[in-house]
């Protein structure tokens, strides 16, 4: 009887995965108990900021398996997978042009590194998208481990400040009383964290109103913590969620549950959501955030007018009323110019239309394609309303995510092929 050989991970993949695994506790349920820890005062930051020296650590891993990919005979790269590997080398070139041709400008030195620790940052996200064994038992436990651990450290800060909106107080004060170096994380990038926690956790979960109850959770987190952006898109998901639940026959009773559930604790909530930041949306005209940031994205189109094709690199960073980058996409455009901007966005809308496809066909539907297809759309919905690509985590994440889930389904059709095939010739032996 014949028989096929069906390849197994060799070590090097399995220590790949083991680091992808331990960048992503690191960088996102460790980043904030390690803040928190920082902001309560209960500790130095003996690491700094933690996301940036782990992401240029871990930066390096994934350049290597990039490259252990790239030369591994009978490997084929996705298609998205080049995309990523191209957008990158573009940027990078970019960055390293421009501290060659743009020397003379007292500024490019902080834009050049600045733009380097984004890759740093792309290429980890990246990295623990493509290669993280979410679906693991031992993945699970460490996520439902830690939302339950950071639950408790923002009930302490609820307790502290006598308040719902003390994990806001706590980061807030922390921030702004650090002297740079051992101040804590603004509540920005708290919620960042908390945001991909609560959409990475509710799409491994099965059931459709389980899914939607997390989400619910997280935005209450964020609600608590102001983090305006992140947590109106864990609202969004949660409502995706549901309405793609009532599509579904078996999930359809739990979609229309949590409908009427998402009903009551919105008209129950509306007192609370009048006394946060994020109440701010309902008149934008009163809000300074809001104000700046439509000063700073005139201050990029004007760039963008100026230079279409080449932007103007690292104008952010020149002194004035109007430092500061466009809080969306169009800061992609006016640092990095007309090219740059299109192929992030290409990026975007691919990762997002591949994951939805999958998604919502009965065949090809996997956890790991819901995990991809919240977090494309949070990086879609965040790169239109308020995240410039500096430092910017979800696009990354979300481009591996989906890397992941095409390689989990190569995988997986390569083991039905081969099963197929042995059963065949196992048959045809039988009838000699």
């Amino acid at each position: 009887m014949a028989t096929v050989p069906v390849r197994r991970f060799d070590l090097s993949e399995r220590r790949f995965q083991a680091f992808a695994n331990l960048a992503f506790l690191i960088l996102f349920p460790g980043f904030v108990a390690y803040h928190y820890a920082i902001a309560s005062k209960w500790t130095g930051p003996i690491a700094g900021g933690l996301f940036g020296p782990v992401a240029v650590l871990f930066s390096a891993v994934a350049m290597l398996q990039i490259a252990a990919r790239c030369q591994s005979a009978g490997v084929r790269l996705f298609a998205l997978e080049r995309g990523f590997i191209g957008l990158v080398t573009y940027l990078a070139l970019w960055s390293i042009g421009a501290s060659v041709f743009l020397a003379d400008r007292p500024y490019v030195l902080p834009a050049v590194v600045e733009s380097l620790s984004t890759l740093a940052i792309w290429l980890t996200c990246y990295f623990v998208g493509c290669r993280a064994s979410l679906e693991s038992g031992r993945m699970r436990v460490a996520l439902i481990g830690s939302s339950v651990f950071i639950l408790l450290l923002f009930s302490h800060a609820m307790l502290v400040h006598s308040s719902v909106l003390g994990p806001f107080m706590t980061f807030t004060a922390a921030a702004d009383g650090g002297d740079g170096e051992t101040a804590s994380a603004t509540y920005q990038a708290i919620g960042r964290s908390i945001l991909v926690i609560a959409l990475v956790g509710a799409s491994l979960l099965k059931r459709t109103w389980v899914q939607a109850s997390m989400l619910l959770a997280g935005a209450a987190i964020l609600l608590c913590l102001g983090s305006r952006a992140h947590f109106f898109s864990c609202v969004i998901a949660a409502l995706v969620v549901t309405v793609l639940g009532l599509f579904k026959a078996r999930q359809r009773r739990g979609s229309a549950f949590m409908i009427v559930l998402l009903l009551a604790v919105g008209y129950v909530a509306a007192g609370l959501f009048l006394e946060t930041r994020a109440s701010e949306i309902l008149d934008l005209t009163q809000s300074t955030s809001w104000q700046s940031r439509a000063e700073l994205q005139v201050r990029a189109i004007q760039v963008i007018r100026e230079s279409p094709f080449l932007g103007d690199f690292g104008y952010h960073h020149r002194p004035g009323p109007l430092a500061g980058y466009a809080h969306n996409a169009l800061s992609v455009w006016a640092g990095y110019g007309g090219v740059a901007f299109f192929a992030f966005g290409a990026m975007l809308l691919w990762s997002l239309t591949l994951s939805g496809v999958r998604l919502l066909s009965t065949t090809t539907e996997t956890r790991m394609w819901r995990v991809a297809f919240q977090v494309n759309l949070s990086a879609v919905l965040l790169a239109v309303l308020s995240e410039p690509i500096y430092a910017s985590v979800l696009p990354a994440l979300g481009w591996g995510l989906t890397v992941g889930a095409l390689a989990q389904e190569r995988r997986s059709r390569l083991i039905r092929r081969n099963t197929l095939r042995v059963l065949t010739d196992h048959t045809a032996a039988l009838q000699k």
